[in-house]
């Protein structure tokens, strides 16, 4: 997934047959629960109690003696490395419970893919699948559908037109995390919440947590792919994580930019930012505060509800 900077791949059995689908939140979901299991945090509860319970572990989060640059490792990160040798593929599938696959026949319109990503709004891909065999031809993301509409702008003029917030009034609350946890804690409010990524921001004075906050990256599920070669990289603070990531990677431009937009810009300049960036969604800020998100779902939907 990586290697092809792809964020699912199918599942197929012996005779090809479409079993399900794996992405980045299922293997996210694995290595949280996996690591949280070793540390004996606690399944009940809310999240927020249970990572009051980690900060009390004694993980060690500074980088090993100065000779290496890698985080070093505890009894956690050996119980993730024993979880991965031995789980297979079919174990994991939908694990995140946001992975549900909704196949369509090779004869399926366009409006019958639409239709799919407009009922199921945890849908980020259709497969395509031959009737009768379920052997899968093709899989339609919602970039797939995103640059659609794009490349048929003309069709789309009225909607591309208006102004996002009136069609999009109520963006969605979204959860922001500072940007000094633990990125294994981050990647656990993110399955918690159900969310793909989050905002980091930090203080403007480190030493006073009153003071503004200053947005500074984003986080996504997608970016945990480092992580999966070297498991250390979760217990650095989320900043240095993407910061070591963006030193040491030659493909850390893939990892997902915090890109924000004012609240009254067109949906259309919205869609070409979306489409340049091949990001899956966009911050929202009204006078420089940040107030929301817009990802490729509500995209979709406010081109199928608004286009005459």
């Amino acid at each position: 997934m990586s290697e092809k900077n792809i964020s699912s791949v199918p599942i197929t059995a012996a005779d090809d047959s479409l079993v399900g689908l794996l992405d980045y939140s299922d293997l996210t979901s694995l290595i949280v629960q996996a690591f949280y299991d070793a540390a004996h945090v606690p399944k009940d509860g809310t999240i927020e109690s249970r990572l009051e319970v980690l900060s009390k572990e004694k993980f060690t989060t500074e980088k090993a003696a100065q000779e290496s640059s890698t985080p070093a490792e505890n009894d956690s990160l050996k119980h993730l490395r024993e979880i991965f040798a031995q789980t297979s593929v079919d174990k994991a599938m939908n694990i995140s419970g946001r992975n549900t696959c909704f196949p369509v026949g090779t004869d399926a319109t366009l409006a019958d893919v639409i239709k799919q990503f407009t009922s199921h709004s945890s849908t980020r891909r259709i497969p395509v699948v031959e009737k009768g065999t379920n052997k899968i031809r093709s899989l339609i993301t919602q970039s797939t559908l995103v640059k659609f509409f794009t490349q048929e702008i003309a069709e789309f003029a009225v909607t591309a037109a208006k102004p996002l917030n009136s069609v999009h009034p109520k963006v969605k609350v979204f959860h922001r995390v500072v940007s000094t946890l633990r990125t294994i804690d981050v990647f656990a409010l993110m399955i918690e919440y159900k969310l793909s990524s989050v905002p980091l921001y930090e203080h403007e004075d480190p030493d006073d947590p009153s003071s503004p906050i200053e947005f500074i990256s984003n986080l996504s599920t997608k970016d945990i792919w480092p992580c999966l070669s070297n498991f250390g990289l979760l217990l650095l603070p989320a900043d240095e994580f993407i910061s070591y990531v963006r030193q040491h990677t030659i493909t850390s431009k893939e990892m997902s930019p915090l890109i924000k937009v004012k609240f009254d810009i067109s949906v259309g300049e919205l869609l070409k930012r979306l489409c340049a960036a091949r990001i899956h969604r966009i911050y929202i800020t009204n006078q420089h505060e940040l107030v929301g998100v817009c990802s490729l779902t509500d995209i979709i939907r406010i081109f199928i509800e608004h286009s005459p």
